[in-house]
């Protein structure tokens, strides 16, 4: 094996910067393209599934531990 494929090019911190800087110069549609197809991909895996909400929703209702509430209902702020 060569010391071509040994040594890596950049480090991970450059590659990361170079994604990063990747994102910014998309454009906006693009950008809402790829958020749109990951709630598709997530609701196809059952990730959006009403009963996995309803969990997430039950757990925001908890009691926090300063004993106030996690959610507040609009009637309740009135």
């Amino acid at each position: 094996m060569s010391d071509e494929w040994s040594q890596p090019h950049c480090s991970f911190e450059d590659a990361e910067r170079a994604q990063l800087r990747a994102w910014v110069k998309l454009s906006t549609r693009a950008k809402i393209d790829f958020f749109e197809e990951m709630i598709e991909l997530a609701y196809l895996s059952g990730a959006l599934s009403p009963e996995r909400l309803a969990l997430r929703d039950a757990e925001s209702l908890e009691p926090r531990r300063d004993c106030s509430s996690a959610h507040r209902s609009k009637n309740s702020q009135q």
